[in-house]
């Protein structure tokens, strides 16, 4: 069973711009490891969506939508806005296995490996049509300044 995540809710949390949020729902396990985000199409609105498509580019770009999955997951599991805001610190073993060819069927894939007040780590996962595009370990941590 997944709990729903919508819109409205996501763009609260996240606290990014409407131009920048690249998911539009988010289902959440009952346990709170893992979560599927939902493409929203918002690169195909940019001037340059075109050139994208070259080199993976765009799978690239959309690691941001498995970053804003995992944000969400995290202020679930913790129930409220955290101390200290979290940011990407690392990208580990980036796998590309094919190009995006169906974007209106774009999911985010995260599971948690480990959460701790200042650093989680997870893995991600780009997908289409049960097709994994890419995968990629992450870590996010506190900024200290």
């Amino acid at each position: 069973m997944m709990r729903r995540i919508n819109e409205i809710d996501i763009y609260q949390i996240l606290d990014h711009g409407s131009t920048s949020v690249l998911i539009n729902a988010v289902d959440i396990s009952d346990d709170e490891q893992e979560a599927i985000g939902y493409y929203n199409g918002l690169l195909s609105e940019y001037p340059l969506y075109d050139s994208l498509h070259s080199n993976n580019t765009l799978s690239l770009c959309m690691i941001e939508g498995i970053i804003q999955t995992a944000g969400i997951l995290t202020k679930i599991k913790n129930d409220q806005k955290p101390k200290y805001k979290k940011i990407l610190f690392k990208i580990e073993n980036l796998y590309y296995y094919d190009e995006v060819y169906d974007e209106k069927n774009i999911i985010f894939y995260v599971k948690f490996i480990s959460m701790a007040s200042f650093l989680d780590r997870f893995v991600g996962e780009i997908k289409s049509k049960d097709k994994t595009i890419l995968q990629c370990h992450l870590t996010s941590g506190v900024a200290i300044k």
